[in-house]
């Protein structure tokens, strides 16, 4: 591969930051347990299951620039940062890095300085009772450091030109040698072709050296620069040509460094998008097999019951409406967040009151076992000798009335 054109540092220019979305966990249905205890006494004992994760997304892959801008004017001022040459206009990178950034700048490094400067007031007078103070402070410190570390490690795989890594091993090394170059350079003359005389030999003339001088040797090819160097610098053409040999070098483990990172970039996203579509399959597995033990487990909350079509209708409406939240697809899933908001406060009151209706109904139920054995028993018992008060007479007990009211009370909206 040929090498990147050389570039002299120019101007730094501040760019906003970066975010990643967190990782895709399953969560264990049989952890809710404790959920129905409840119902342990009343029939049976239900888990609740864990809503399947979301997809994690995927970081774009960031193009590796390449430097090819000119200096704009002669200096022997401290060298500014090479050209920075933009990702492709991706907007999901462009949040990503500026959300990173922002953080880092407004959250992080805000913290870390105030850190610190609270460290250094307690360290001297640590031994005055403020010790317990003094560790506290120290493990908020250490703590602020370590998260602005996994940041800038995570702009490697964002943007690697924008870390400290890469400003720190290589953007610092080229701008230090390209400002030597030019402090020497700014000290030469140049010998250029004026013209020719009049027997037709070329004629010279000598000017100051510029930073296009070198940037031009930077760019040609060993021979092509050697003797360009040779007829423009005479005697110092081995300093220019040491001097070009030092900024290409630079240059090109720039070049180098972008690609891997690049390299490396493109495979944690791979890596990362294979993790959470695992996680995700995980996660569906885990919610399948939880919903059928929780159904055959208890059927007689969580299964279709044979014979009773209109129990089995609102138990099938109210798996659709709780897979709109849980379970949901796009054709399926609220359509604004009005229609979240309502479909999330009727499942909460709706899961809220399952236990309290569970209770109601065994107390019914039991209530309407003793009645119907206290009215067989009463049936199947003799009347007694003389005449008796006969069933719902006056004086008597209406045992099969009251059943049916105690029936009644569950037929219920």
């Amino acid at each position: 591969m040929p090498a990147a054109p050389v570039a002299p540092p120019p101007a730094p220019a501040k760019e906003p930051p970066v975010t990643q979305p967190g990782p895709v966990t399953s969560t264990d249905a049989t952890s809710f347990e404790a959920e129905f205890g409840e119902l342990e006494a009343l029939d049976d004992k239900p888990k609740p299951v864990a809503k399947p994760a979301e997809k994690a997304k995927e970081t774009p892959k960031v193009e590796t620039p390449k430097p090819t801008d000119k200096p704009k004017s002669d200096t022997t001022k401290a060298p500014e940062k090479p050209a920075e040459v933009e990702p492709k206009t991706i907007p999901e990178v462009r949040r990503a890095y500026d959300a990173k950034k922002r953080e880092i700048r407004e959250t992080w490094e805000p913290k870390v300085k105030a850190l610190e400067s609270e460290l250094a007031t307690l360290k001297a007078t640590a031994g005055n009772g403020h010790a317990e103070e003094f560790k506290s402070l120290t493990d908020k410190f250490t703590a602020s450091q370590k998260r602005v570390e996994e940041l800038e490690g995570e702009m490697r795989f964002v943007n690697y030109r924008k870390s400290k890594e890469f400003a720190d091993k290589y953007e610092q090394p080229y701008n230090e040698a390209w400002g030597k170059a030019i402090a020497e350079l700014e000290e030469l003359s140049v010998r250029v072709r004026t013209g020719v005389d009049d027997v037709g030999e070329p004629t010279y003339g000598e000017r100051k050296a510029t930073s296009d001088d070198l940037l031009m040797l930077a760019n040609l090819k060993l021979g092509e620069a050697r003797k360009l160097a040779k007829e423009m610098f005479g005697d110092n053409a081995d300093d220019m040509m040491a001097h070009r040999r030092k900024i290409r070098d630079l240059s090109d483990a720039q070049t180098k460094a972008l690609a891997e990172a690049e390299k490396s970039a493109k495979d944690h996203d791979e890596s990362k998008t294979l993790q959470s579509r695992q996680a995700l399959e995980q996660t569906g597995k885990l919610w399948t097999a939880a919903n059928k033990q929780l159904s055959e487990k208890y059927p007689k909350w969580f299964a279709p019951v044979e014979g009773d079509d209109e129990g089995n209708a609102l138990l099938e409406k109210g798996f659709a409406a709780a897979d709109r939240l849980f379970n949901q697809t796009p054709e399926t899933a609220p359509k604004t967040p009005q229609e979240a908001v309502a479909l999330h406060a009727l499942l909460r009151n709706k899961a809220a009151n399952h236990d309290r209706l569970a209770l109601k109904n065994k107390q019914l139920s039991a209530r309407v076992t003793e009645l119907e054995e206290k009215l067989r028993a009463f049936e199947e018992s003799e009347p007694p000798a003389g005449g008796g008060a006969a069933p719902g007479a006056a004086g008597g007990t209406d045992w099969k009335g009251e059943a049916d009211a105690e029936i009644d009370a569950l037929n219920v909206d």
